[in-house]
C-alpha cells in the first residue's frame, strides 16, 4: 500500500499512526508533487495502440509467466471508453511517454474503490491498483540483470510509478497498491510502498 491521502486512511482506520510519530509528520511524509514529473507523458491512445503493445511484449519477454493481449485486447483493457465521460466512473487509466513520435513507456493502473461503513465523514475509500507497465530504459542491454540498465530501469519506474501515484491522487484515489511481482521490487521501498497485513473485515 501507497498512502495518497493518509489523513483519510487513518481516520477511516485503514492504517494505524506508528508509535513516536504524529498526524502531521504522516501526512507530510506521503505527500506528493502536485504535478507529473515525465517530459512526454499522455493518456494512452488508439493510435498509440501498435508501438505500446510492441513496447509491452518486449518488456514482457523478459518474465517467465506473462499475460499475452491480442491487439484487440491489449485495445480492450487499456483504452478507455469513450461513453465513460465522468473521470470518477472510470476503471482503468492508461499512459504513455512519447519522445520524437515514439513510444518510450507505457503504465496503467486500474481503480477499485471499497464501500466504507458506519462512517459520517466518508462513505468510500478510493483504490488504485498498479496494472501493466513496461519501459525501454534497459534495452541497450544483452543481459537484464546488468548492473548498469538495472539502474537506469530503477530511475526510470521510479519515476513512472510515481506519476502513476500522482495521477491516481488527482482522480480521488486514497490510497495505491501494488504487488511484488514484475520489476516492482526495484521501487516499492523507494516510492514509501508498505506491506498489507492481511486483515480484511468484509
Amino acid at each position: 500500500h501507497r498512502p495518497l491521502n493518509w489523513d483519510k486512511l487513518y481516520e477511516v482506520q485503514f492504517t494505524d499512526l506508528p508509535p513516536n510519530a504524529t498526524k502531521a509528520e504522516m501526512v507530510a511524509k506521503y505527500t506528493l508533487p502536485k504535478a507529473t514529473k515525465t517530459a512526454g507523458l499522455r493518456e494512452l491512445r488508439l493510435e498509440d495502440v501498435d508501438q505500446a503493445l510492441a513496447l509491452f511484449n518486449r518488456y514482457q519477454s523478459r518474465f517467465d509467466i506473462v499475460q499475452e493481449f491480442t491487439k484487440e485486447e491489449f485495445i480492450h483493457w487499456f483504452i478507455n471508453d469513450k461513453n465513460v465521460v465522468e473521470q470518477d466512473k472510470r476503471v482503468v487509466f492508461s499512459y504513455v511517454v512519447e519522445s520524437e513520435g515514439k513510444v518510450t513507456d507505457f503504465f496503467s493502473f486500474y481503480s477499485l474503490p471499497f464501500t466504507i461503513l458506519n462512517n459520517s465523514r466518508y462513505k468510500d475509500l478510493g483504490i488504485g491498483y498498479l496494472y501493466y507497465y513496461a519501459s525501454d530504459a534497459d534495452f541497450k542491454f544483452e543481459d537484464r540483470f546488468d548492473k548498469e540498465g538495472t539502474s537506469l530501469l530503477k530511475q526510470r519506474l521510479s519515476t513512472l510509478v510515481q506519476d502513476a501515484c500522482i495521477i491516481a491522487a488527482q482522480n480521488k484515489m486514497d490510497v495505491f497498491n501494488a504487488l511484488s511481482s514484475q520489476d516492482n521490487t526495484l521501487f516499492l521501498e523507494d516510492l514509501k510502498f508498505g506491506p498489507g497485513d492481511g486483515f480484511l473485515n468484509f
